[in-house]
């Protein structure tokens, strides 16, 4: 089976004035099959979220190579980051002032698609919100929703483009554990339910060993374990 994503040899450097380069990953190489969950654990500042954000296309390594969904990566990044790949992080990223639904319609808007009451994306918009247990709250501001309503509306939004792979950063991390809990449920099922791949960033080891496959990142190497 050809690999949904495939990461070989990143190293990433960061470098600023008056002080030496600190080498944040050291060669890490990653294959994420489809329908499958890894976990990437390790302490803070190992450098999970900038391989996050390089597995994303957000951020280039300063060498290796990234293949997603068999495409060089960065040659066609905001392809990838537009039909292939779904964010949730740890700070929601919602635009307060605008209602639950039209935070996941924004993309569609944002590229001039039908998103009216009547159309096909309309439809999947609030059947996102059903999934994740927030239909009823479809019409209020996001700056009314608690934390966990928050994070549960940001699965909904990055699975509306029906990516093949969704990349999660801490997304527990402010939510109490009534509310944890239930992200880290919609999170797994949404491999099974909605057919996608995940890669975790997470502190929280008893959610990372729920995944098919947990790793280590410590002194820039990442260690299957």
């Amino acid at each position: 089976m050809t690999p949904l994503l495939q990461a070989k040899d990143l190293y990433k450097t960061f470098s600023s004035a008056g002080s030496d380069p600190i080498e944040i990953l050291t060669g890490v190489s990653l294959d994420l099959y489809p329908g499958k969950s890894i976990a990437i654990i390790g302490k803070s500042g190992s450098g999970k979220s900038s391989l996050l954000h390089i597995l994303g296309t957000l951020d280039a390594p300063n060498s290796g190579t990234l293949t997603i969904c068999e495409k060089e990566a960065f040659s066609h990044a905001r392809e990838l980051r537009t039909q292939n790949i779904g964010f949730v992080f740890q700070s929601f990223h919602l635009l307060e002032d605008y209602t639950l639904l039209e935070n996941i319609l924004i993309p569609a808007q944002i590229a001039r698609k039908n998103t009216r009451p009547s159309s096909e994306l309309f439809s999947r918009a609030k059947k996102l919100l059903e999934f994740v247990g927030l239909v009823e709250r479809a019409n209020a501001p996001a700056k009314l929703l608690s934390g966990g309503e928050k994070q549960r509306a940001s699965i909904a939004r990055a699975l509306f483009n029906d990516p093949d792979i969704l990349l999660v950063d801490e997304p527990t991390g402010n939510l109490d554990p009534v509310n944890a809990s239930l992200v880290q449920k919609l999170l797994l099922s949404s491999c099974k339910e909605q057919n996608k791949s995940l890669i975790l960033v997470t502190h929280d080891e008893e959610f990372a060993a729920l995944c098919d496959e947990v790793f280590l990142l410590k002194n820039g190497k990442l260690t299957k374990i």
